[in-house]
């Protein structure tokens, strides 16, 4: 696997990032809300199950074409060194997950293979908010947009394009097959050379 594109400053004729109404949004993005447990506990239940560092996703407000969440990482993640925390931008794209879910209930998997463009602003928080919207898409493909902003509403983090692949169920019971086996061939043997053998320290 790899990826290719290019890394660079922003242009100055980009200039600055828009600031966004979150009060409008919420109003916008009243047909349903998912809280965060219930989001991660329907997550695992499809296969995929994130550890306690990412899931950062409190609640997600839910619109026709667009999701609002709110994301607080826990204490035990968050870094300074980061501009994006990685653990923020990946609950930022889980937000996609019950907004889409409810727009094509039998949908099933989806692989992300793209993304056009992001752009970084400034710095996020512990804390932040995302919104996301559904893009025009090809056949097969859902393409989003994704915002990242403070409590204020200034964005921090613009991704545009992020597309992702509906899986036919052959394709997907093909990678599952194949990740069986990767398993069975890295299984630890059943004999073992040395025993273990615990003994208290004083």
């Amino acid at each position: 696997p790899y990826c290719r594109g290019e890394i660079g400053p922003l242009d100055p004729g980009d200039g600055e990032a828009d600031r966004i109404d979150l009060s409008a949004q919420r109003e916008r993005c009243s047909l349903a809300a998912v809280e965060g447990d219930a989001l991660y506990a329907a997550l695992a239940a499809a296969g995929v199950d994130y550890g306690p560092s990412f899931r950062a996703v409190r609640r997600v407000r839910i619109g026709t074409t667009e999701a609002l969440a709110e994301i607080v990482l826990p204490t035990a993640a968050e870094d300074r060194a980061f501009a994006l925390s990685p653990m923020l931008l990946d609950a930022a794209l889980h937000a996609a997950a019950p907004l889409m879910a409810r727009r094509s209930p039998s949908a099933g998997a989806m692989l992300a293979c793209g993304v056009d463009r992001v752009d970084v602003y400034s710095p996020c928080g512990g804390s932040a908010w995302a919104v996301v919207r559904e893009a025009p898409a090809g056949q097969g493909l859902r393409r989003l947009d994704v915002d990242i902003c403070d409590a204020q509403g200034d964005i921090s983090v613009r991704i545009r394009g992020y597309t992702l692949r509906l899986l036919e169920s052959d394709a997907l019971a093909a990678a599952q097959d194949a990740q069986n086996d990767a398993d069975k061939a890295t299984a630890a043997p059943t004999a073992h050379l040395l025993a273990p053998t615990w003994c208290a320290l004083e």
